[in-house]
Formats: structure tokens, C-alpha cells, sequence
């Protein structure tokens, strides 16, 4: 677990209204708003500690440019469902390959490998 919550401070949605971060689920009226969200997410200087705060927390909604089905792909595949083996280095590499394979929450591709 991260020792604070000071990353918060730096996140690019502070201010936003939080409540398009958790979506009930995301379909043809609200993906553009969702795809959006994700936009945001990918170029916040501290998505790896929302990532990592959301996994370690077992969050719904958006975190670290992730939907909670992506996180959980991710936690059972890549982290064997141990998060004793949760890093700030592996949240950074999943939303790397997410974003460079432009991976949106309705691709299949979600579960495609990454490294460890």
C-alpha cells in the first residue's frame, strides 16, 4: 500500500466532477465521455499511484486510465492475484501498453501480454 494519499494533490482529475469516473456501464451513450476520461488519465503525472491505490483498494470506476474489468485482467494475470507483487513499475508498464496499443474498455485485446 502507498504510505500517503499526497499523489492525489498532483492527479489531472482533481477538481472534476468524479462522478463521470464511475460509469454503471459504458455503452454507446456515454463512451465518448469515458474515452475521454481515459485521455485525461493517460496524461496525468501520477496514473501509476491511482492505478496502484485502485488495485491495492479493489476500487470500482475509472483509476489510472482503467476500468475495474481491466484492473482485474491485470491483478489475476500479471500479478498472480497477489498483491504482494503489485509495483509502481508494473501499473506504469500496463497503462503503457494500454495506451500504446490504444486498449479501450470494449477490446478484447485488454488481455493481451505485457511484460512483467
Amino acid at each position: 500500500m502507498l504510505e500517503d494519499d499526497k499523489w492525489k494533490e498532483k492527479a489531472s482529475c482533481k477538481g472534476s466532477d468524479l462522478n463521470d469516473f464511475f460509469p454503471v456501464r459504458i455503452g454507446k451513450n456515454n463512451s465518448e465521455k469515458v474515452y475521454s476520461i481515459m485521455n485525461l488519465c493517460e496524461k496525468c503525472k501520477v496514473n501509476a499511484e491511482c492505478l496502484y491505490d485502485a488495485i491495492w483498494n479493489d476500487s470500482v470506476g475509472i483509476w489510472g486510465r482503467t476500468t475495474y474489468r481491466q484492473r482485474l485482467t491485470f491483478f489475476r494475470k500479471h500479478l498472480n492475484s497477489k498483491r504482494s507483487n503489485l509495483t509502481l513499475d508494473k501499473c506504469r508498464q500496463f497503462i503503457s501498453h494500454l495506451s500504446s496499443n490504444n486498449i479501450l474498455p470494449n477490446r478484447k485485446s485488454v488481455n493481451s501480454d505485457i511484460q512483467n
